[in-house]
Formats: structure tokens, C-alpha cells, sequence
């Protein structure tokens, strides 16, 4: 009988952290993963800007209106984190 393990986690595009790698992991020790989706983020601005309708921000002053503009497409709740958009502020 196969062992299964459940991951409850974001998902990380990059594949080093998230469900993404939770999976790998259980695959390594043999065990059948399963897997809640928590959030998915986003890890740079060219995949921020594929998001319908909403322009990457420019500054950290535009973070509260793309936050605003996230909620409109439906979620629950929306977390922005970043600051490394350059410049004096950040």
C-alpha cells in the first residue's frame, strides 16, 4: 500500500518551495502526493503584468490600487509583497 501525503501551501512557480516542491518531495520518498492550493503568487513583473487587466506597478504608491484591482477579480483576500521595485522609496 502506498503511503499519501497531503500538502496544504502556496504554489511557487520557480518549483524551489510551495506545492511544487512539497510534491517533488513526497515523489522522492515514495509517497503519493496530494495538494490544497492556498495562493498563487507570482514571482516577477512580466508574469504581474499577464494578469488581466491590471498594470504592474510603477512604485510602491500603486500597490494599494493593484491590491484593489486584484480583489475586483474575485478573491477573498489579496497579499502584495515586494519593494524591489527600485528608486528612492524602496
Amino acid at each position: 500500500m502506498t503511503a499519501v501525503a497531503l500538502t496544504v501551501a502556496g504554489s511557487d512557480p520557480s518549483g524551489g518551495a510551495g506545492i511544487q516542491a512539497d510534491l517533488k518531495t513526497f515523489s522522492a520518498l515514495g509517497v503519493y502526493g496530494d495538494a490544497v492550493l492556498t495562493d498563487l503568487l507570482t514571482p516577477n513583473v512580466p508574469e504581474a503584468a499577464a494578469l488581466p487587466g491590471i498594470a504592474p506597478a510603477t512604485d510602491t504608491d500603486e500597490l494599494p490600487q493593484q491590491a484593489v484591482a486584484l480583489l475586483a477579480l474575485g478573491p477573498g483576500a489579496v497579499l502584495l509583497k515586494g519593494g524591489h521595485l527600485g528608486g528612492a522609496d524602496s
